[in-house]
């Protein structure tokens, strides 16, 4: 029987697109906007990040990429070695993301 054959066994990998989806979408939105996202930029790591290229952010982008990729292995790692962990920390992150895509997008 195929792993992902129960419905259960889709939340996983659901949150983790779900997570890195809105990791795409907040990137997209920083090159959309980028002649204006040194004056809206509220995560200072981020701001000094995108500082560092603004016309190209070729610091900003693959550092997002990089952070996105290790939080991904992290919970693929809680996953298959903390069973009773890996359902609140990735729904939390998941809950976080919600509401980070909620924030760009509303407000």
């Amino acid at each position: 029987m195929h792993s992902l054959a129960k419905p259960r066994d889709w939340w996983f990998p659901s949150m983790c697109l779900f997570v890195a989806a809105v990791s795409v979408y907040d990137a997209y939105l920083v090159v959309k906007y980028k002649n204006v996202i040194l004056d809206t930029e509220q995560n200072p790591i981020c701001l000094y990040l995108i500082s560092l290229d603004v016309r190209n952010m070729s610091v900003f982008l693959p550092a997002k990429f990089v952070g996105t990729m290790c939080v991904i292995m992290v919970l693929t790692g809680l996953y298959r070695q903390e069973r009773q962990m890996w359902f609140p920390v990735t729904a939390g992150l998941a809950t976080f993301q919600l509401w980070l895509l909620c924030y760009l997008t509303l407000f």
